[in-house]
């Protein structure tokens, strides 16, 4: 990258990253159990070699390991938990990232660790994923849409929210990405092939990595290759999941995965996507969660080169998966993560040929919506006035882009789309800071066991003795 654009590019990467970071022990609320899954698991398996954790799933009444309560019910930051042992629920390979983040910060099974620690894998994984959401988005469109696609990604509270999750999501999609830029810049097949086993093994719906990796070879009739590719990712994850399946006890894995297959999530009705925004459990009505939906779908209403008809087929399997494993009755958010970061890295095809003046009106209807995301039950949100007087400048603003000459200006486009991300990445800071306080104004919540301003005033203590 020239420095003009690498400034560029350092400028929203760092801007997304703080909207990920600050204060990230808040939301998701301490003692998630989808999270505590995983750190169980992976406490006990780098400690004993064996997973032990709690699960949703049914388990021989022989495979019940103990009841624990943990966590400090002061902070209401506590839950009981029926451990089971073995642990199948999901493969190992974030359980023993976690148990190991776990254990070198001091905390051992079974115990709840501060999710200021178990949350810190997360924020290197959001951002090795934004990183490679930018370079796929620039291989196929070019610099100017690769930075839209970060900054409508990076800036977006909600994915910000999900992507801090210590869920198995958040592990394969940027294996899955690193796969598909090597596949796509022609690289030796051996990474890749690694890369694909250890999305598989960070969770079973990783295995969609292969498929995806394997399109842009079959497009461009590389068969042998996309073979030796599935085949061989296909072999390493199978031997290493089912070595390990089989050595911690094979008929209790039989067990599990039979009730995985037969558990009545799925096939509802996919229009959930549109209904219930957000990636965890909740609501949340972030407008940038539409944009995305909108700017992603925009390609797959076009004609495509045959290179790039990948996209839109990555698009529509991510989509399925959702659809096949997610349902409208038991909302699990983060299962569309993958659907939504390939739509992020389709929408800066609607910028490939120049700045359309409504991504621009709707940027800034999405900036302008977000402020309501921070809403105190006991405290009115800015007068009728201001709202309407806002909301009226809007529209007479996207008139005037539209009507008059100047509309035509790339300049002013530019100008204005700049300045409409600047004003979201400070509505999705604003946001970010508020949003727990917001949240749990009139309900009590689980409050973070440690937070990083406790740990930097602790440091300051130390210095000053």
């Amino acid at each position: 990258m020239k420095k003009k654009e690498l400034f560029m590019f350092l400028f929203v990467f760092i801007i997304s990253m703080f909207i990920r970071f600050w204060r990230y022990e808040h939301i998701p609320y301490q003692t998630d159990g989808d999270e505590m899954a995983y750190v169980f698991a992976g406490q006990s398996l780098v400690e004993f070699g064996e997973p032990i954790s709690w699960s949703s799933f049914s388990y021989p009444q022989s495979s019940t390991y103990k009841k624990v309560v943990l966590g400090n019910e002061n902070l209401r930051a506590n839950g009981e938990f029926t451990l089971v042992r073995p642990w199948f629920d999901h493969p190992y390979l974030l359980a023993v990232i976690e148990g190991w983040n776990s254990v070198i910060f001091g905390y051992h099974f079974p115990s709840i660790p501060p999710s200021l620690v178990v949350r810190i894998p997360m924020l290197f994984l959001a951002g090795a994923t934004l990183i490679l959401v930018f370079a796929v988005s620039r291989l196929l469109f070019g610099k100017t849409p690769a930075l839209f696609s970060l900054a409508l990604m990076g800036f977006t509270p909600s994915i910000a929210f999900g992507q801090r999750m210590v869920v198995g999501e958040n592990l394969f999609i940027p294996l899955m990405l690193a796969a598909l830029y090597c596949v796509l810049k022609k690289t030796r097949l051996v990474l890749p092939i690694l890369l694909l086993a250890m999305a598989g093994l960070s969770k079973i719906t990783g295995l969609l990595a292969i498929p995806v990796t394997m399109l842009p070879l079959i497009l461009e009739k590389r068969y042998k290759t996309a073979a030796v590719l599935c085949l061989g990712s296909l072999g390493v994850f199978f031997s290493l999941y089912l070595f390990y399946a089989g050595f911690h006890g094979w008929q209790s894995f039989m067990i599990v995965m039979q009730t995985q297959t037969h558990r009545l999530v799925g096939w509802g009705n996919p229009a959930f996507i549109l209904s219930h925004p957000g990636f965890h459990t909740w609501t949340l009505l972030d407008a940038g969660y539409y944009l995305i939906l909108l700017f992603g779908l925009q390609p797959l209403l076009s004609p495509l080169k045959k290179e790039r008809r990948w996209l839109v087929l990555s698009i529509i399997f991510s989509g399925i998966l959702v659809w096949m494993t997610g349902a409208e009755q038991d909302m699990l958010g983060w299962y569309k993560l993958p659907f939504f970061t390939f739509l992020a890295i389709s929408s800066g095809m609607i910028i490939e040929k120049g700045i359309p003046s409504f991504a621009v009106i709707l940027v800034w209807m999405a900036a302008i919506n977000n402020i309501g995301l921070v809403r105190y039950p006991f405290h009115p949100l800015p007068s009728s006035e201001t709202l309407r007087f806002v909301v009226g400048t809007l529209l007479g603003g996207s008139f005037l882009l539209y009507s008059l000459p100047l509309s035509t200006e790339k300049s002013l486009k530019h100008t204005l789309l700049v300045a409409g991300f600047i004003f979201y990445a400070g509505v999705s800071i604003y946001t970010v800071d508020r949003f727990f306080a917001a949240s749990c104004e009139s309900r009590h919540c689980p409050t973070p066991l440690m937070t990083f301003g406790q740990v930097i005033r602790n440091m300051r203590m130390q210095i000053l003795k």
